[in-house]
């Protein structure tokens, strides 16, 4: 479903703060107009861009249930016709420079009214299982960093079915190839109602959501996620693992993460809403070590992950050497085996799991090993 307008989506219009992320703000100088993330816009200019993109919405909303009608019942000749004539039809798209008619056969066109709409709009398309095509329209915040994702900071349409292996990463095309971007989409509304929440008519606190998933983005999940944890997070999902993905991921900060520019970069209020909303108490406090840390001890910490790394691989690597009943005949095989086998297909191998009592003991070996390793890693000294 479309995204709906609120008063709580305040930060799509704000100016970023120049300190933090590195944008120019040119205030209301009546030469230069105003600078909104959005790019630069005339001062005269008024557009709400939940409202602008609702014509393509609702588009997207009937291609999708006639879609989702002929993958059910087959093709037809007359929904055929239906469903190319939806594609086709041309719709109204009203940015800051005029009105514009597109069509979804034209995807070039309808990428160029996004962008005059907002230039943080992305409208991605991608095959589904049926062979039709699925529509992903979503809001970025870029990171201009080398080595670092950008951030899918909301969800405005998905269309059912639309392909995510890893929720926690989508690629989009920018500057002419695919790239890989953050989605921290799913905690918006979250941080949204603790921002507010938190607010003191005394003292108001002029937080954006914008502001704070950028900053869970830059400081906290881009060195805990990476693309090569996906296997073992898949695994994890269908095998009903919780504390083993929550090691991969503090073992991956400590690894890989800036270390020193890590610590002190979130304020008491913004560690509080995102440790809150990120379910995640290790992740958080490994940043609050950090502050406490001097540098020689800094030094050791990817030493000391590494050894607790070792650890956690030689602990997985036993709970997918144990053999389970397999198949019509109860063949016993090798989890490892099944995983690398049935890769498409785990939930038939997780159904498996929970009906052999050597698996559920391995499995609460290895959540007690990874408990025990950020436990470790998040200790002083």
């Amino acid at each position: 479903m479309g995204k709906q307008a609120s008063g709580t989506h305040r930060s799509w219009q704000t100016a970023i703060g120049r300190g933090r992320y590195n944008f120019d703000d040119f205030g209301e100088d009546p030469v230069f107009g105003r600078w909104h993330r959005g790019g630069f816009r005339s001062k005269t200019s008024r557009i709400d861009p939940y409202e602008a993109v609702k014509p393509l919405i609702r588009h997207l909303e009937i291609y999708d249930r006639l879609r989702q009608k002929i993958e059910r019942q087959g093709f037809v000749i007359e929904e055929l016709e239906t469903l190319i004539a939806v594609l086709t039809r041309e719709f109204r798209l009203e940015g800051y420079y005029g009105k514009a008619s597109v069509a979804l056969t034209d995807p070039t066109a309808v990428r160029s009214a996004l962008y005059d709409i907002d230039d943080t709009l992305r409208l991605q398309a991608r095959e589904l299982r049926s062979g039709m095509t699925g529509y992903y329209l979503c809001r970025v915040v870029d990171i201009y960093y080398a080595d670092f994702n950008s951030l899918i900071v909301e969800d405005l349409y998905r269309s059912p079915g639309y392909p995510m292996p890893d929720k926690r990463f989508v690629r989009l095309m920018q500057g002419g190839r695919e790239t890989s971007f953050l989605r921290l989409s799913p905690y918006r509304s979250q941080i949204e109602k603790r921002i507010e929440a938190q607010q003191d008519p005394e003292h108001p606190w002029e937080a954006e959501p914008d502001q704070l998933q950028y900053d869970l983005g830059r400081y906290v999940l881009n060195p805990a996620w990476h693309e090569d944890q996906y296997p073992g997070m898949h695994a994890a999902d269908h095998f009903e693992l919780r504390k083993f993905p929550q090691a991969i991921e503090l073992l991956y900060m400590e690894l890989s993460g800036e270390l020193c520019e890590l610590r002190g970069q979130l304020d008491p209020k913004e560690n509080d809403i995102l440790q809150s909303t990120v379910s995640h108490p290790f992740l958080f406090g490994f940043l609050k070590m950090l502050e406490e840390l001097n540098g020689t001890e800094l030094n050791e910490l990817p030493k000391e992950g590494l050894i607790h790394y070792i650890n956690l691989q030689k602990a997985f690597s036993e709970f997918l050497g144990i053999e389970i009943p397999w198949g019509r005949h109860k063949t016993k095989m090798s989890l490892n085996t099944l995983l690398l086998s049935n890769f498409s297909r785990l939930d038939l191998v997780g159904k498996a799991l929970k009906k052999s009592e050597t698996a559920l003991e391995a499995k609460r070996q290895l959540e007690a090993t990874a408990q025990k390793i950020m436990r470790m890693a998040t200790q002083k000294g």
